[in-house]
Order: structure tokens, then C-alpha cells, then sequence
């Protein structure tokens, strides 16, 4: 009976000795895949391109009245000073960009706009130039369509309440980027700088062609 009792008692501490190390096995399991969870991360961080888009300058939006429909435009820039009609800029090719200029404390703002492009994280430079002019035509009558948002007339009569300055003058440029990435904008007219904007250029997308047997 005795015996009974010791082997009894022996099968008891040697279970509570295999949960102890099981848990203890268990907890150090939890805390690698912890471990390697935080390491995972901190490698995509890593592997975050430099050039990504929210490093981008923000955008505004334009509204222009055209036949009692309030159009929205997106604008890349500086709110009631100057900006481009946002669209996406391709690495390799000729980018047509359509610029909006509102005038300044010293006048209208028209004459020679010179765009000088860096890249920021190889230096690359580009250089391009326009003419800038009083804006006369809509931007719905420029030769290049941009994508719009129409709105109602309620919303409509809010916003023109809201936002009654319009851009002055318009200019067009052609700018062929040789790098993707962010690139940084100086924009002036006449020698005079009046700002800067960063945008992203992207890789242009590579087709694929198949060749018959």
C-alpha cells in the first residue's frame, strides 16, 4: 500500500513537472513568433521605397461653373497661389502639364514660367518651359481632358459662396523625366520663384508581347 502511495505521489510530481516545461515551452514558442512578427515588420518597413507618393506635395480642389454644374478639378500645388491639374507623371515620357496661376500682391502673374525638376534622391535635373497667359477658356476647353467631379446645384451655390477666387493665368509645359521617384518642382515666372511643389513620377508599365511559334 505504501508502495501504491509513493509511485502515486512520484506520477504526480512528475506531471506537474512535464506541464511546467510544457508551459515554459509554450510561452518561449509565443515570444519567437513575437519575436519574428515585430522582425517581419520592421523589415517591410525597411523595404518601403523611398520615392512613395505621400511624400508628394498635397493637392486642392478647383471648382468651375459650366452650364449651372459646379465642376471639381484636383490641383497639385499651393492653394490660391499656383498648381498644376493633377494627372500621373510617367518615367521616359513627354508629360504635358497645364498650370494655374492666381495673381499675387504685386499683380497678375503672366510672362516666361521656368519649371526646374530635382530629383531628390539622385539629384537628376530637368528643365521646362512655358508661356503664361491670361486664363480666358475654362479648363473644360483645354485641349487636354481632365477627369471631373460634378456636383449639384446646392452643393454648387455652397461652394461658389465659399471659394470665388479663381486662377488668373495658365501656362502649359512638356517635362520628360529620365528617373522615377519624387521629384521637387521650383516653379517661376520671370526669374522670380514662387514656389515649389514635390511629385512622384512612376515607372512606366512594360507590355508584354508574345511571340508566335
Amino acid at each position: 500500500m505504501k508502495l501504491i502511495s509513493f509511485l502515486s505521489i512520484c506520477l504526480m510530481v512528475l506531471t506537474g513537472y512535464v506541464e511546467q516545461e510544457s508551459s515554459i515551452a509554450v510561452e518561449s514558442k509565443e515570444q519567437t513568433i513575437e519575436e519574428s512578427f515585430k522582425e517581419s515588420n520592421l523589415s517591410i518597413q525597411n523595404k518601403i521605397p523611398s520615392g512613395s507618393t505621400y511624400k508628394q506635395s498635397p493637392t486642392f480642389t478647383l471648382n468651375e461653373k459650366i452650364e449651372g454644374v459646379l465642376m471639381l478639378y484636383e490641383i497639385r500645388g499651393e492653394k490660391g497661389k499656383f498648381g498644376f491639374l493633377d494627372k500621373p507623371l510617367i518615367k521616359g515620357e513627354e508629360n504635358q502639364l497645364d498650370w494655374l496661376l492666381w495673381n499675387l500682391d504685386s499683380g497678375m502673374v503672366t510672362g516666361n514660367l521656368l519649371i526646374k525638376g530635382t530629383n531628390t534622391e539622385t539629384g537628376q535635373k530637368v528643365v521646362s518651359k512655358g508661356k503664361v497667359i491670361n486664363k480666358e477658356k475654362s479648363i473644360k476647353d483645354l485641349p487636354r481632358h481632365y477627369k471631373t467631379k460634378p456636383l449639384n446645384n446646392i452643393h454648387s451655390n455652397n461652394l461658389t459662396q465659399k471659394d470665388e477666387i479663381t486662377p488668373a493665368s495658365i501656362a502649359s509645359t512638356s517635362i520628360f523625366f529620365l528617373e522615377s521617384g519624387i521629384w521637387d518642382l521650383e516653379v517661376s515666372v520671370d526669374k522670380s520663384v514662387i514656389g515649389n511643389v514635390k511629385v512622384f513620377v512612376k515607372d512606366v508599365k512594360t507590355s508584354i508581347h508574345y511571340l508566335n511559334n
